[in-house]
């Protein structure tokens, strides 16, 4: 090899892009962190937020079917509605009866917290709609694998949530566990997002090449 011969260098399809809507979702999912430090949120606010979350990713999964799945949607995303609701609900009752207690200013001060924060998710989440679905066309094999890729990343995420629910709540939920549990959501998350990027990019990539004569 030549002095000044190039190294090897990756090629294309193995370089793995960091999407911007990466960076996004950390900076949103950084807001509970500053919550948590100097606003007093407790582990039920920080729940019931990351529980809101799961809703807004609900929808975007429903915008999905609607375009993945033609006329088929309109039974199919029905049933979703009710499957994915079922598996929400059971979550969120048991989030409920577990680690939520009523604020001292009542429900309505943890739904206005809720409120203030989730429309930064809503924006997280659409930003990645657009940029990785709509103008990158990540692409889906069929209304069922827009469902599994819902069920996927929702599961590792209330998993995750809940076991670190538990171990907080176990120490008694002092700052530095909540703020633990938040470093933990958010790494799983930003893992899971790039697991799905790289998921439907190959998706893509398998359905635009050409087919050997």
């Amino acid at each position: 090899m030549g002095l000044f011969s190039e190294e090897p260098r990756e090629s294309d399809a193995d370089v793995v892009e960091t999407p911007a809507s990466l960076w996004i979702l950390l900076a949103v999912n950084g807001i509970p962190l500053i919550g948590v430090l100097f606003f007093g949120w407790d582990l039920g606010l920080v729940l019931m937020l990351y529980w809101a979350e799961s809703a807004v990713l609900l929808f975007f999964s429903l915008v999905k079917l609607a375009i993945t799945s033609g006329r088929a949607a309109f039974a199919l995303i029905p049933f979703f509605v009710v499957h994915a609701g079922m598996f929400m609900g059971a979550h969120l009752l048991f989030l409920l009866v577990l680690f939520v207690e009523e604020p001292s200013g009542g429900w309505s001060t943890l739904l206005r917290d809720i409120a203030i924060v989730l429309p930064a998710f809503v924006i997280s989440h659409g930003y990645s709609f657009f940029a990785n679905f709509r103008r990158r066309g990540e692409s889906f094999k069929g209304h069922g694998d827009v469902m599994a890729a819902f069920y996927k990343r929702i599961v590792v995420m209330h998993l995750t949530i809940i076991f670190g629910a538990f171990l907080t709540f176990g120490l008694g939920s002092p700052v530095w566990a909540v703020v633990l549990l938040v470093a933990l959501k958010t790494g799983i998350d930003g893992w899971s997002h790039l697991r799905e990027r790289q998921r439907h990019s190959k998706a893509e990539a398998a359905v635009e090449a050409p087919t050997p004569s």
